[in-house]
Parts: C-alpha cells; structure tokens; sequence
C-alpha cells in the first residue's frame, strides 16, 4: 500500500540529460570552410523523494543449539546461535527522477579545412558533436595524416537560450614522414672532446622533435656520474641538411660542458614534440621514441 506522501523534496543531481545534435562532414583532401549549425538543450535532472510502505524482514536470535562434527574419530561440539527470519511493516525511501529544462542551446560553427599534403591519400570523416552546451569534434582517419586542429569560441546567453559561435581550423601533416624519423633512428653518433654529433632521416616537420642528450662519466668501482642531462628542440641542434640525411651538433663548450681523459657513455634519444592537446588522432601517431648509445674514452 502506498502511504501519502509524508515528505517531499527536489534536488539538483550530477546526472545530466541534455539532447545532442551532430553532423557528419566528409573531407578528401582538398581545402575549403564548412558551416554548421547545430541544436540542442541543456538539462539536468533532479530526484522528488518520497516513502513508500514495505514489507521488511530482519533476523531475531532465539537462542543456541548444539552443533557436533566427528574430526579423526572425535566428536567436537559447539553452540551455535540460532535466528528466526521476522516479517515487519515498514517505510522506504524512494526517488523519482525528473528532467528539467535549464536553456535551448545553438551553435553556429565555421570548420576550415587545410590541404593535406601533396602525394597523401585522404578519405576522413569529421563528426561536430553538441551535446547540451559542450560543442566537440571527433574525426574517423585514414590513417594517413597527424590531424591539428584550434578552436575559437564566444557564447551568449540569457535565461532561455545560449548561443554559441565557434570556428575550427583544421591542419594535415603526413603522419608517415612523421614516424619514418623515429622508426629509421639515429645514425653515426659520436663524441669527441669539444662536441656531440649524429645524424636522423630529413624530418619533413623539424619542429615536432625533440632529442634528449645524456652523458655519464664512468669510474671504476663507483656508479656513473651523470655530467649533462638536457632535453632540446631539434632545430636548436639542426646543422643541415644533405642528400636526405640531417646533421645535428651539440658543441660541449656551449653548455658548460669540459671533457677530461676518461670514459663516457652517452646517449642521445629522439621523440615527438607534439601540442598534445590539440591534436584530433593522436592515437594514429603512437608515442614510441628510439634512441642510440655508445661508449667512448677520450684522451
């Protein structure tokens, strides 16, 4: 039987229930601007509470009874408590849920796409999603391009309505000219007194890479000594470039940096240098890095 209601009350909750509107955008390589609009409404839920009369039941001790078990040809006996399952009226706290309206929601958007690069297939599809008042992009790849995007966004709203005016721009590097300079890994690493020199394969797009350096001094008997451990921007190491090979040079001196006779070892890592927050396929890319070693006394 469901008693009248003997309390009331409405809360906000964290669930939220905003409709969504999205659109599909298929893009093949060459540039141009899309404009979408998208609608939808902002929501949250709240939860009326009332009591509701139930049949409960709870455990009632009646006593102890004296259980025994045989263990290698002995009887061992205990009390062990005893319960009656009891039927009772009672009331239980329930909530309903009600969705409430809090504002309409549209967003005016402008996508401008980039060309990709020459030479590289594009077949990629762009979903613009607006779910409530949160306005997002998601992209389906070819798995061909390292996809950069920046979004600009004013809103204006009022009680009933927010409006949303947002502008995307979308750029396309060639995400296998990307990998090939950490998948070909570093060439002719060397030290001398005075510098550090090494070669990688052209990177199409210096600025996306980035080399940390390590030198150790090793003594007998003792750990290695650590003498220099810095991360770079590869153009600040970037010589030239000649016939499809790029030469980078660190010159000792410069960092503060003097070499005795003794024993190094050292090693010079490459890996992306990427703005990871603005990138729709990241996934594509995966973050390995590759590195080279040597040892080298210098006398």
């Amino acid at each position: 039987m469901l008693l009248a209601f003997i309390s009331s009350l409405l809360i906000s909750s964290f669930a939220y229930a905003s409709s969504e509107d999205h659109k599909y955008i298929n893009y093949s390589g060459k540039a141009f601007t899309e404009k979408v609009v998208l609608n939808s409404t902002k929501k949250h839920t709240e939860y009326e509470y009332y009591e509701e009369a139930r049949q409960c039941q709870r455990n009632v001790f009646q006593g102890y009874e004296t259980e025994c078990v045989w263990v290698k040809d002995k009887k061992v006996c205990r009390n062990k408590k005893v319960y009656k399952t009891e039927t009772y009226d009672c009331t239980v706290t329930m909530k309903n849920p009600i969705e409430v309206l809090d504002f309409d929601v549209v967003a005016e958007i402008k996508i401008h796409f980039g060309a990709v690069p020459e030479n590289v297939y594009a077949a990629e599809i762009f979903k613009i999603t607006l779910n409530g008042d949160d306005l997002d992009m998601t992209v389906k790849t070819s798995r061909n391009h390292l996809i950069h995007f920046t979004k600009s966004q004013q809103e204006e709203s009022n009680a009933k309505k927010k409006k949303i005016k947002a502008e995307y721009f979308i750029k396309f590097y060639d995400l296998h000219a990307l990998k090939e300079v950490v998948d070909n890994r570093i060439q002719n690493l060397s030290l001398a007194k005075e510098r550090i020199e090494f070669y990688i394969s052209e990177p199409k797009y210096l600025d996306f890479y980035k080399f940390e350096v390590k030198l150790e001094e090793i003594t007998f008997m003792r750990a290695p000594e650590i003498l220099f451990d810095k991360v770079f921007p590869a153009k600040e190491l970037f010589v030239a470039t000649t016939d499809g090979i790029s030469h980078f040079l660190m010159e000792l001196k410069h960092y503060g940096v003097v070499l005795s006779p003794a024993k190094y070892r050292m090693k010079v890592n490459v890996f992306y240098n990427l703005p990871l927050d603005n990138l729709l396929n990241l996934y594509d890319l995966k973050l390995q890095t590759s590195y080279k070693k040597i040892k080298k006394r210098i006398r």
